[in-house]
């Protein structure tokens, strides 16, 4: 599930198809890590994202590697939406959304967890010559409560299709 440089270059979403480009993706290599938006064609990632987020009916946003995003937010909840507009509450956002990218990376997968507001958030890592540069961050799940508790395992378990609100 890990985004791959190939997969990328199969769907055309990144610049180094472009010669404009390859001087950049040269430089990424050259600094030792890459940043997302020397390797993506950000306006096409984010009619993608938009369009993966509608059909799953999922909240998206692209992160890179230190949680800050770098495309708009697909299918955001008011909640979430009101949360990341508030400086000092969006800092703990970028954070949760950065470990959670560097918890897929470490992963090499999907990554699943509970926000710092109690949301359930999945992260799905970019890995660039075995380098973390971002991740796809999915989620704003509100998991039923059972007596009082938020069981994350119930969303892998779930058979239902969407948020649960």
């Amino acid at each position: 599930m890990t985004f791959y440089v190939k997969h990328l270059q199969r769907h055309n979403l990144l610049f180094m198809q472009s010669a404009g480009r390859k001087e950049g993706f040269r430089m990424g290599e050259e600094k030792g890590y890459y940043e997302l938006s020397e390797l993506l064609d950000l306006t096409e990632w984010q009619k993608l994202q938009d369009a993966l987020a509608m059909s799953t009916k999922l909240a998206m946003v692209t992160s890179d590697y230190r949680g800050t995003p770098v495309t708009r937010g697909s299918n955001c909840s008011p909640f979430c939406l009101k949360a990341r507009s508030d400086p000092f509450v969006s800092k703990y956002c970028y954070r949760c959304d950065s470990i959670g990218g560097l918890e897929a990376a470490k992963a090499d997968g999907p990554y699943i967890y509970l926000c710092h507001m109690g949301i359930v958030d999945m992260a799905v890592p970019f890995m660039v010559g075995g380098k973390y540069t971002g991740a796809l961050i999915a989620g704003q799940i509100k998991i039923a409560d059972s007596h009082g508790e938020n069981m994350p395992e119930q969303l892998v378990a779930s058979k239902k299709s969407g948020p649960i609100v």
